[in-house]
């Protein structure tokens, strides 16, 4: 089930918030408990679940630098285009748990972040994730939504983000290719 107690909680938090200045270096800290819902047959978070709390972490960011208000008021939504995810350690339910969050870059279609999940002093997992916003029309470039919240608009990605980016273009371009020809027999 998705948390939508934490979505509520969450977006009820967010009339409070005194909007942070963004600032593309800055590492944002996410925190919260696993519950028992979160968890799988093996007593820890269920791998799945991970990408839950990267979506809601991203979504707290959101809220804090008055993005979210951005996104309703011009009927964008986000969406998940790719992510890349190393377990390094168990996360287990009930202990205080940390995502910082950290965005890497743009390019002409997507945003791009890094998230650390943190358990006791202990790093647990690591992702890559990009993500796009689209409204009817189809996907909106970041730079034009960068333009109108009157950030910087000067175009930087990591260097990780880019292999990344560029492996899963070419894998793509390439499984396209072999689906071609297999249709072509």
């Amino acid at each position: 089930m998705y948390p939508y107690h934490r979505i509520l909680l969450m977006s009820f938090k967010a009339i409070f918030y005194k909007k942070k200045i963004f600032n593309s270096d800055y590492i944002f800290l996410y925190s919260f408990r696993p519950g028992i819902f979160d968890i799988d047959f093996n007593g820890e978070v269920n791998n799945g679940r991970f990408h839950v709390f990267f979506d809601l972490a991203r979504l707290d960011f959101g809220f804090r630098i008055g993005l979210v208000s951005y996104l309703i008021k011009k009927k964008l939504t986000f969406f998940v285009a790719g992510h890349s995810v190393r377990f390094h350690k168990r996360v287990l339910p009930f202990r205080k748990t940390q995502i910082r969050s950290q965005w890497i870059g743009f390019d002409d279609k997507f945003f791009y972040w890094k998230h650390h999940v943190v358990q006791r002093g202990e790093h647990c997992t690591t992702a890559l994730v990009r993500n796009g916003m689209k409204n009817k029309n189809g996907i909106v470039e970041p730079i034009n939504v960068l333009r109108d919240l009157g950030w910087d608009t000067t175009k930087f990605l990591s260097k990780s983000a880019q292999v990344w980016a560029d492996f899963d273009d070419q894998y793509h371009d390439n499984k396209n290719k072999n689906n071609s020809l297999l249709h072509q027999r």
